[in-house]
This record gives C-alpha cells, structure tokens and sequence, in this order.
C-alpha cells in the first residue's frame, strides 16, 4: 500500500522521537492505554522490521514510564482530574491492572 509516499518516514520519525523524548500526555492515564494498544498494533503487525523495531523501543519506553508512575503500593500516580481520589481508591483502574502484571505489585480489596 503506498498511501502516503512520505508516512514510513513520519513514522519512523514518530516513534523514534517517542522513545527518546517521552510521550506527549506526561503520567495521563486516559491516554496512555490508547497509545500502549497503538504502538502494540504497530510492533505486532508490521510487515516492515525497521518500523517493527522502532515500535518496539516506544512501546518498552512507555512501560518504564509507566512504572516511574506507580506509588508503592502500585497504583498509577495520575495527573488528570478526571481520576478522583474515591475512584482510585475503591477499584483499579485499566493502567493499574497493568502496571501489576508488570510489577506484581498490585491492588488488593480491603474492608475499608
């Protein structure tokens, strides 16, 4: 498929500029399970390794950010204000069962 002469390139660029500078929503977690199962979709299906390599070191780069945001407890230290204090609280979010299978730290349910 050759839709856009010029997308390898921008891609390639994309992904590059991702793993060495960061993401674009610092600690959100609203966005940051979309652009995971992006850059999953990219390094699982790509027909081109260059990219496939590329897509590969941003997706490991967000997983280390992602483990810079945990508390010791293992939830996800967001900045959004969407993610109130009582929810956080009360069940794990997306990115915290996440960030569990990745530390095995994780949420338990209390009584409280």
């Amino acid at each position: 498929f050759n839709i856009d002469a010029n997308l390898r390139n921008r891609l390639l660029w994309l992904l590059r500029a991702r793993s060495t500078t960061g993401f674009y929503e610092f600690n959100s977690e609203r966005y940051l399970i979309h652009t995971l199962s992006s850059l999953l979709n990219v390094w699982e299906f790509s027909l081109d390794l260059e990219i496939k390599q590329a897509a590969k070191v941003a997706t490991i780069t967000l997983l280390k950010e992602l483990t810079r945001s945990l508390n010791s407890r293992g939830n996800v230290i967001v900045v959004d204000a969407r993610s109130g204090p009582l929810q956080n609280k009360l069940f794990p979010s997306r990115t915290g069962v996440l960030a569990q299978l990745l530390t095995g730290i994780g949420f338990t349910l209390t009584n409280e």
